[in-house]
């Protein structure tokens, strides 16, 4: 895909001259490597990478050795706009978001269920499921029970509850 050149200089007087006892003098050069015709990656490629792969115009520019302007310039002549991903633009296998839902962590940019947290959404789940509490209620019963949030306080919202809810109904 590269089409490297080699340009051997030295910028100091010349090439630099080491004598060894039992052989030849040896050069040593400066070496440079400089790479030609990074237009030569093909747009439908880069599409993949983003569409598919879900890479980000940075992870693509890096991989390709080329710069950002060059990849969303591809993407932009195949009409593909940022944020027109068909799917979520958090994948699992490749989580950029800041935050991870409760219930995950992220390790090596993976999103993988965390053991802890999920006993703490079944509870949730069998409170509002079976017992039939409001998520304001939940909360509270939580604090009660001196159950700590990610933080490692005592203390939740219903808010929280509720997303919590949404997410893991149906899942566990």
């Amino acid at each position: 895909m590269w089409l490297n050149i080699w340009i051997f200089l030295n910028f100091v007087g010349g090439p630099t001259r080491i004598q060894d006892e039992h052989r030849e003098p040896l050069y040593y050069f400066d070496i440079i490597e400089h790479s030609i015709s990074p237009y030569n990656i093909s747009a439908a490629y880069i599409s993949i990478l983003y569409l598919e792969e879900k890479l980000s115009i940075s992870q693509i520019a890096e991989k390709l050795g080329v710069s950002k302007s060059l990849i969303t310039k591809r993407l932009h002549s195949l009409n593909i706009k940022r944020g027109t991903k068909k799917k979520p633009i958090n994948n699992p296998k490749n989580y950029l978001a800041p935050n991870c839902p409760y219930g995950y962590r992220v390790v090596k940019l993976q999103l993988l269920p965390f053991q802890k947290e999920i006993k703490v959404c079944r509870l949730i789940l069998r409170l509002i499921n079976e017992e039939k509490l409001s998520y304001r209620a939940t909360a509270r019963k939580l604090v009660d029970m001196k159950i700590k949030n990610r933080k490692g306080e005592i203390s939740w919202g219903h808010e929280v509850i509720s997303s919590i809810y949404r997410r893991w109904n149906g899942k566990l």
